[in-house]
């Protein structure tokens, strides 16, 4: 993904978070995915394919579902990302049950000018826990560096 040029971030200092659902393991069958969930996948890949402009083939069987969003707030974008996958609730239970399949939320922050809050509320970790998901984020700081005032 491209980095934001300057005009651009002086038009929107928001952070970007990106966030995540994913489905992944060497068993999940992806036509299941598809009519079981009946959301469409942002991302899908078998183990072993080699994609256009990649070197190396894909090492897990995965499903997904990305948001791409400027906010001052992880928060709103992962509660969007539950508010799009919790109704499938017992579609994504019975797909996991049928092998070796972890879900989880990935979060990726970039920072280019403003900060974001890095919180999660109380009902969107019960909604996580409820559909077993493990979480992750990775945060990448772009802003220039420059030290506290009196360093």
């Amino acid at each position: 993904m491209a980095f934001p040029t300057p005009e651009e971030i002086a038009a929107d200092p928001r952070p970007r978070v990106r966030a995540s659902f994913s489905l992944v393991g060497d068993e999940l069958n992806l036509g299941r995915c598809n009519a079981e969930i009946g959301v469409p996948p942002t991302d899908w890949g078998r183990k072993g394919e080699i994609r256009a402009n990649r070197r190396c083939p894909i090492p897990e069987t995965f499903w997904k579902i990305m948001l791409d969003r400027c906010t001052w707030e992880l928060e709103e974008v992962v509660a969007e990302l539950l508010d799009i996958v919790t109704p499938h609730q017992q579609a994504i239970q019975r797909i996991r049950r049928e092998g070796v399949i972890s879900a989880e939320i990935n979060c990726v922050v970039e920072l280019y000018r403003d900060s974001v809050v890095l919180a999660l509320s109380e009902e969107s970790i019960k909604r996580m826990a409820a559909l077993g998901l493990a979480f992750g984020l990775e945060l990448y700081d772009y802003r220039e560096d420059e030290d506290p005032p009196g360093w």
